[in-house]
């Protein structure tokens, strides 16, 4: 519950998104130089980051994501296969949603996944 509360995204949905996810999410501690996942990968978990930062690459560039962000999302969302590379720069914990339940939460919460659709869309570059 309190990583949950730890990630903006949930913690701005308030009590009752939080309970909804929490039991869907498992915890991920990652070490630096750990890589997530690779460029033409089969997505089948998106991360949100609760400390530690990542690096991301891919086709539109790179980018350094930390606390509060979260990526894979796109692989998710599209049923593509990942367009970036992930790498743990600094020791991290993530809050890890797989496919599955993924796909259970946009049919309990759509308004979560439409926010992480327009959170990817912002962004400008298709990540992991």
């Amino acid at each position: 519950w309190d990583l949950c509360t730890r990630v903006p995204m949930f913690r701005d949905g308030g009590v009752e998104l939080i309970s909804t996810v929490v039991h869907l999410l498992r915890i991920d501690d990652a070490r630096p130089g750990e890589v997530l996942m690779r460029r033409g990968q089969t997505g089948d978990r998106m991360y949100f980051i609760v400390s530690g930062r990542v690096r991301v690459e891919g086709g539109h560039g790179g980018a350094v994501l930390g606390p509060g962000d979260f990526f894979g999302e796109m692989a998710l969302l599209s049923g593509a296969p990942r367009s970036a590379t992930v790498t743990v720069l600094d020791t991290a914990e993530l809050l890890v949603l797989d496919i599955a339940d993924f796909r259970d939460l946009a049919g309990k919460r759509p308004d979560l996944i439409k926010s992480i659709s327009e959170v990817a869309r912002r962004r400008g570059h298709a990540d992991a």
